[in-house]
Parts: C-alpha cells; structure tokens; sequence
C-alpha cells in the first residue's frame, strides 16, 4: 500500500528550501489529484508562491536558468490547481520584471512546456521576441511545449501582421544541419503552423489589408528548392492553406482582396511543374469555395476580379475554376452580362468601375447584424464578470464536474465574445452611451418599442453603435434601443 503524501511536509519545503531542484520535487509530488489543491489552503502556500516569483525576477542572485526553473515550477503549481492563482499573485507576476536571457533547450521537454505556459503570464522587454524564438526552437516536433510557447506568443501580440513578422525573422536565423535541409526545414515549418492554427482558436488577433503578404514571407522562408521529400512538400502545402483558411473564413471581408492569398503562389511552387498531389485536395478545395464566395458575391454585385480568379485557378487548376465559376454563371439570377461572360470564359467584355468600392460595400451588408452581437458580446462579458464568481462558489460546493463545465461555458462565451469584439473593432465599431443613459431624444439614432412622441430625454436600453470616420465624423451603423426617461 502506497504511503499516504506529507502534503504539510512538501509545502514547507516549498516555502523554505532555497534549492529549487528540491522544491521541483516537491511540486511533483504534489501532482497527485488533489493534492496541489489542498495545499494552496496552507497559511504558507502564499509565501511559497512569493518566493518563487522573486526567484523568477532574478532576486537574491539566481542565474538565468533558475530564473527559467522558477517559472516551469509555477506553472506546474497553477496546472496542477487547475485554476488560476490569486488575483494578487497573478498581478505580482505580469507587473514588468527584467528580460530573460536563458536558452531553455537544455531543460526537458515537460518542463519547457510548463515554461511556455509561464511566459504567458509574464511581462518583459522584448518577450514576443523571446517567445517567437523559443517556438522557431520547439519546431523539431509537435508538442505540447510547442502548442504552449505558439499560444503565448499570440496571447502577448497585438495583431497576427506582428506574429507573423516576428516568426519571420525567428526562422531566418534558423540554422539546419541536417543532411536533407530542405526537408527539415518543410517538415518544421508544417509543425510551427500547425501550432498557429489551434493556438488561434483560443486567442483572437486582429488582421488587416497587409496580412496576407506578411503570411507569405513567413511561408517563404521554408519555400525554395523543391528537393525536400514528397511527403513533406504535401504536409506543408496542407499546412500553409488550412492556416490561411482559419484566419481569412472569420474575417471574411479580407476574402476580396488578392493579396490575402499571396501564399497560395508559394504553395503550388512545391510541385511545379507538376499537377498538385490527391493528397491535398482536401483543403484545396476547402479553400476554393472560400475564393469561390468571395467571387460569387462580388459578381452579383457586377464585380470582377482577375486576381481573385488566378487564385482560384492556382488551387483548382484551370479546369476546377472553370467549372467552378461557369457554375456561379449558371445558377445565379440576374447577372449582369458582362459578369457572367467573365464567369464563364475569364475574359472581361469591358473594364469594370468602382470594383473596390462596390465590393467592399456588399460585405457591408451585415454590419448591422454584427452591430447588434458587438453591442451583446460587451453586456454579455460584463454580465458573466459580475455572476462568474459567485456562481462558482455556488457549483463548488456541490458538484466538481459541474463546476469544471461552468468554467468551461464561461471560457468559450468569453472567446466567442472576444472574437465579436474584435471583428467589430475591425470595422471601425464603438458602442457609445450605457444601458440606464438619460440622453436628448434623436429619432436619427434611436428607436423605440414604445411611444415617444413629445420626449425630450429619453433612457437608453441598449446603445447604438457607431463608426468613427475621419475630421471628427460618425456613422450609425445600429440604432439606440432608448425608453420614456
């Protein structure tokens, strides 16, 4: 029979040994269900998590590495809780501490893993660097480490132009020793976007015009002599369209523009001057009937585009595209002429006008259903900060599965409404007014279930939401709900 664990023991050698090889230790054997847990309800666990943050910041003289073992120790703390720390001690460790300079390479994989999850907790100059260089590093395979550094890098990003950027410059100094270069190199950039594409399921970033080149040159630093083997070339053509698909499908008005679609070109040079392998059909096409909306909803808008058709000829080959547009041509009512000569021969009957103009006012069409879940997402948020905690105390007390799936819901509602947030930030949306408002009655910018005629001051329900043009000017794109005052 298993000797039952010292949990009092193993805290206090948390909270005074100054060998952190010991206190490792004494975190490992609290990986045991619970035991972590229990632990945190010690007078002592607050000072062992002190200790380790100071260790963390390079006080009392640790060396860089300690620094590093330091960090690895309170994430596997905070993993093995299964929630986050205490306000303050999550404070303590994102206030700004001095840049690390350690290699983690020479710790094992698990413990880079928990390092990655660390340095998504902390602030230091230079840290989206750092991170960008320590995932380039984590390429060898896929990993969790890696799957941890990818989504740290994102989490400290402003915009996935900056990841990209950053990961650029990473893989540039990349140095392959291996006999067949060309195939490692392949075989770790398939890794690295692989990792970017579940890492931006749970962190959103905003992207933009020029997002679409900067994807591309990342792309091209593993894209030059097509010697490396088959199987590799196929995995990282599959890899590099599945990520361009996860990030241009949900910011679908980037779908108009060319260049969005620059690494398709890159792609498609694994292979030349052969036809694509079966094996990436798949998400060829899945990225053909992206193009294809694209291209379907501007031609009823009387718009065409030979840029977007190339793309779609890249991906399809020339006869996949035909059939595609000659099939838009076909089942679509009220063409233009024009229009469906284009679809269906790729040649333009006269040059079309205002295509950027009218193409980007179509994909305005739903601005007002995503005003209206922009303005939600933000009550929504608010809404769960004010209940979250006290609903937790409730469920904890009661039932551990149902509290586990509480913070599950809460987490994907959270990601969801961020995700709104920050298509709607991208459209130029501001909410302006607060719920319980008295402002002057603007029948232009406000509506009512109720009747209003003769108020002067109404009371806002749900604020209207607007866009911020230039010289001081604003668009309503979604009226104020507003009631009697």
């Amino acid at each position: 029979m298993a000797a039952e664990l010292d949990i009092s023991t193993q805290v206090r050698i948390l909270a005074e040994d100054a060998d952190l090889e010991r206190v490792h230790a004494a975190a490992v054997a609290l990986s045991k269900p619970g035991a972590t847990s229990k632990a945190a309800a010690h007078p002592e666990y607050a000072l062992v998590l002190g200790k380790l943050i100071h260790a963390a910041r390079g006080d009392q003289g640790r060396t860089e590495r300690e620094r590093l073992q330091a960090l690895a120790i309170l994430a596997r703390l905070r993993k093995q809780q299964n929630k986050p720390f205490p306000a303050g001690v999550e404070a303590d460790l994102a206030s700004p501490m001095r840049p690390i300079m350690a290699d983690v390479r020479d710790f094992e994989a698990k413990e880079r893993n928990y390092i990655a999850q660390a340095l998504g907790l902390v602030r230091f100059e230079g840290q989206s660097a750092y991170l960008a260089n320590l995932v380039v590093g984590e390429t060898q395979a896929v990993s969790d480490a890696l799957g941890s550094a990818a989504t740290a890098l994102l989490a400290q990003s402003e915009d996935l132009d900056t990841v990209f950027d950053l990961l650029t410059e990473a893989q540039s100094r990349q140095r392959i020793d291996t006999q067949d270069a060309a195939t490692t190199r392949a075989k770790r950039l398939s890794n690295l976007l692989e990792a970017l594409k579940v890492s931006l399921r749970e962190v959103d970033l905003a992207v933009g015009p020029d997002t679409g080149g900067r994807y591309a040159r990342l792309v091209q630093t593993a894209i030059g002599p097509q010697d490396a083997e088959r199987r590799a070339r196929i995995d990282l053509s599959n890899a590099v369209l599945s990520l361009l698909e996860g990030w241009v499908r949900p910011n679908f008005s980037l779908a108009r523009l060319p260049e969005t679609f620059e690494a398709v070109a890159f792609a498609r040079r694994l292979f030349l001057p052969a036809r694509w392998p079966d094996e990436t059909a798949s998400v060829r096409q899945s990225l053909g009937r992206l193009v294809r909306e694209a291209i379907h909803i501007l031609a009823e808008a009387g718009v065409t585009d030979d840029r977007l058709r190339q793309v779609l000829v890249q991906l399809l080959d020339e006869q996949g595209a035909k059939q595609a547009l000659s099939t838009i041509a076909r089942s679509t009512r009220g063409l233009d002429n024009s229009v469906r000569h284009w679809l269906e021969t790729g040649r333009a009957i006269k040059e079309m006008e205002g295509a950027n103009v009218l193409g980007e006012t179509l994909l305005q069409t739903i601005d007002t259903e995503l005003a209206e879940a922009f303005r939600d997402s933000g009550a929504v948020r608010t809404l769960l900060k004010l209940t979250q905690n006290d609903i937790e105390q409730e469920l904890g007390g009661s039932s551990a599965p149902l509290a586990s799936g509480f913070q599950q819901l809460v987490s994907r509602v959270d990601r969801l409404c961020r995700r709104i947030e920050t298509i709607g930030t991208q459209r130029g949306f501001e909410v302006d007014g607060a719920p319980g408002d008295a402002v002057p009655f603007a029948p232009a910018d406000q509506t009512s279930d109720q009747p209003i005629a003769g108020a002067r001051v109404v009371r806002i329900v749900a604020p209207r939401v607007v866009r911020r043009q230039g010289a001081g000017l604003e668009q309503t794109v979604l009226k104020a709900k507003v009631e009697p005052a």
